[in-house]
């Protein structure tokens, strides 16, 4: 039903902006790391749809879910794969479209052979923790607050390399 893409930063912005911080301005979408040569952004679209798409310049209606992985510094569990921005809209939850970009990211980070750490973790909404559990990830430390954004919790999950 639904295809997993790589796309640009710029493309996820309209969805950041909408599901994840309705509050900001587009140009507040812009995170740091983005554009780092590493990171991957990753959009759903539907399987139906994608030959008559233009990747370069996907229309965000034609977008039903988001997310981003960065290598970063943690000060809690070091240098590792960060998903962020992870979003699918409302009408496309519970159908496996989650898990399926949690799987592209995932696997993304398993099989870069550049950079070797051991987990990815994120800062997720609390109102997400229930599915990221689900998925195989554990809390770490206590629930703390993104002004703006809301109550969120360290996850991480350990990465088990494909080769």
């Amino acid at each position: 039903m639904y295809e997993i893409i790589e796309v640009n930063a710029e493309t996820t912005y309209p969805l950041r902006l909408e599901l994840l911080r309705p509050n900001q301005t587009l140009a507040e979408m812009a995170f740091p790391g983005d554009r780092d040569i590493h990171t991957r952004h990753f959009a759903a679209v539907l399987k139906n749809d994608l030959s008559t798409l233009k990747i370069e310049n996907l229309n965000p209606e034609s977008i039903y879910g988001i997310v981003s992985v960065y290598f970063v510094e943690n000060s809690v569990i070091g240098a590792q794969w960060q998903i962020r921005a992870m979003a699918t809209r409302a009408e496309c939850r519970g159908q496996g479209l989650g898990r399926l970009l949690l799987n592209v990211s995932e696997d993304y980070c398993k099989n870069n052979t550049i950079i070797e750490p051991s987990y990815i973790w994120a800062n997720a909404r609390v109102s997400a923790l229930a599915f990221y559990y689900a998925c195989g990830y554990q809390a770490v430390g206590d629930i703390f607050n993104i002004e703006g954004v809301g109550e969120h919790r360290l996850i991480k999950k350990p990465l088990i390399k494909n080769f």
